[in-house]
């Protein structure tokens, strides 16, 4: 997830924050008079709520856990091991 937001925020940053001076003669904002501080903290700020949005839908389902937790003990042989040692 680290690595996704790190990425997500250079990939905002370098696409929308910095200026393209060779192709485009105007921006609807001039990005040279924008603080480095306040583009940096709207990328992070874009990438934030991607990695959350990602977290929370597609990465941790809790019905999906609380039911692998519940039939693991039936399904899973090593986990049968592991927690019969430690018992």
């Amino acid at each position: 997830m680290f690595a996704f937001g790190i990425f997500a925020n250079a990939t905002v940053y370098f696409a929308f924050f910095t200026g393209i001076y060779n192709f485009r003669s105007t921006e609807l904002v001039n990005m040279r008079k924008v603080p480095f501080l306040a583009k940096f903290a709207a990328s992070f700020l874009v990438a934030f709520t991607m990695c959350g949005k990602l977290w929370n839908k597609q990465v941790y389902e809790p019905d999906v856990y609380r039911l692998a937790l519940k039939y693991r003990p039936q399904f899973d042989e090593a986990y049968k091991q592991k927690v019969s040692e430690l018992f």
